[in-house]
């Protein structure tokens, strides 16, 4: 169980790591698009790399790319392309994101830096703006505007919403339930079961 423990931290880790080295590169025009893609391995075949898909972009196991999909990314291994709008899923391994409107889901963990919609998997992390709902065990998110629904919420910055869980942490706002409950500029820093700034 610790071995297992430890190489899901180990690859959390990675996946962290590989979406702090994006680069900022422009996507094809919405003009340039196809219905159907599917992936092997990241950037296999090359044309998922810079595509546009409007329908269904498949990973067998593995998809990413710099371009967008309006429609399903579902995969089995790891979904990355970088805009999405729609679904974008994963089984075994991370859903990754720059910034999708829909519905954001996978086992291990799905992370955006830019969130319209909702997030569910073991560990939800959004990098910049959340907009919607976070379910799963730890919800952690710069600035989050909506629900969160998990063991252990986590806000870093600015929260305009409402956390349900048995941790809730708030640097600034929001309102929350839970066994321990902390917004950090609030009037009461701390409080058990029930906690609010406005």
């Amino acid at each position: 169980m610790k071995k297992m423990l430890s190489c899901m931290a180990a690859f959390l880790v990675s996946c962290t790591i590989m979406t702090a080295a994006e680069k900022n590169v422009t996507p094809k025009p919405a003009s340039d698009w196809t219905f159907f893609q599917i992936g092997f391995l990241p950037g296999v075949p090359g044309s998922t790399k810079y595509s546009n898909v409007y329908g269904l972009k498949l990973g067998a196991p593995l998809v990413d790319g710099e371009g967008r999909v309006c429609g399903l990314e579902p995969s089995f291994l790891y979904s990355g392309t970088s805009y999405i709008d729609g679904l974008q899923a994963s089984w075994f391994g991370p859903a990754i994101c720059r910034e999708f409107n829909g519905l954001q889901a996978s086992i291990p963990v799905s992370i955006a830096r830019t969130m319209y919609g909702a997030q569910a998997a073991v560990v939800n992390i959004i990098r910049e703006d959340g907009y919607g709902f976070g379910a799963g065990a730890v919800n952690i998110a710069k600035n989050f505007y909506g629900f969160q629904l998990s063991a252990a919420n986590v806000a870093t910055g600015e929260f305009r919403g409402f956390q349900f869980g048995v941790f809730n942490y708030s640097e600034k706002k929001g309102c929350q339930m839970g066994l321990v409950n902390i917004i950090k500029d609030g009037p009461l820093p701390f409080m058990i079961i029930f906690n609010g700034s406005f």
